[in-house]
């Protein structure tokens, strides 16, 4: 996650019992590593413990926005200097006031993770890694039809099936993606609509529900759109949305 999204994270979810605790790693002049950290208290049966985090993590589960591939930055090449300097931060004498470390959300693809742990193992600290969730993704062939042959044969038919049904249905298809603010403005309202369809369909509660969560999307969607960092568009059959990916 970018910048942007990190501080209209902290817009709504900082303060409070959430500090600062960010961890610069240069050489000389030259800016080579960031860890965005936070400390705050959270609750255990025996008391409160002080927890360091990654900044964008860590929101109560009604109001989770789920930052993804959150993390230290590093300059390519030097990753494993920039862990070992921000863990030597962590565990120094004005640093190494909090009792657990929780950093979640960080790719499994980097090396980031790994190199952290190392880190914290070499100053005798417990490190427990554990893979929180995946990521799945599809490797586009040249066609839909490879696609298609692709698939085992009963994904193929599902997809086949669901193609005919919604040919069936009639009605003109439209793709659309926000383009203006008025269009943006469209987008948001489908996405609100479809979300809490979904959700309350299956007897539970939309996330748009959450003030913390409709602040966060509020203040982070049209400053991301003005970027030019933000896609969102829908799916219409017969002037009726259908899908909608932000």
């Amino acid at each position: 996650m970018g910048p942007t999204w990190l501080a209209r994270w902290w817009s709504v979810f900082g303060g409070g019992d959430r500090t600062h605790a960010f961890v610069v790693v240069r050489d000389g002049e030259r800016l080579v590593g960031l860890a965005p950290l936070l400390v705050r208290e959270v609750s255990r049966p025996f008391g409160k413990v002080r927890r360091v985090e990654l900044l964008g993590s860590g929101e109560d589960e009604a109001d989770e926005i789920g930052s993804d591939f959150i993390g230290v930055v590093a300059e390519r090449g030097r990753e494993a200097a920039v862990a070992d300097e921000v863990v030597g931060c962590l565990t120094s004498p004005g640093m190494a006031d909090w009792d657990e470390c929780e950093l979640v959300a960080m790719s499994g693809d980097s090396a980031m993770p790994v190199l952290l742990a190392e880190a914290l193992r070499r100053r005798g600290i417990a490190v427990e890694p554990e893979l929180a969730g995946a990521a799945p993704y599809v490797a586009l062939p040249s066609s839909f039809e490879a696609y298609l042959d692709s698939l085992p044969s009963s994904h193929r038919a599902l997809v086949r099936k669901s193609l005919r049904d919604f040919e069936r249905a009639g009605g003109e298809a439209r793709l659309e993606r926000a383009d203006s603010r008025e269009g943006l403005a469209r987008g948001c309202a489908i996405l609100r609509e479809l979300h809490e369809r979904r959700w309350t369909t299956a007897g539970r509660v939309s996330l748009f529900d959450s003030a913390k969560f409709s602040a966060f999307h509020d203040a982070v969607i049209p400053e991301l759109f003005d970027q030019g960092q933000l896609e969102l568009v829908w799916l219409s059959l017969g002037g009726r949305p259908l899908a909608v990916a932000y």
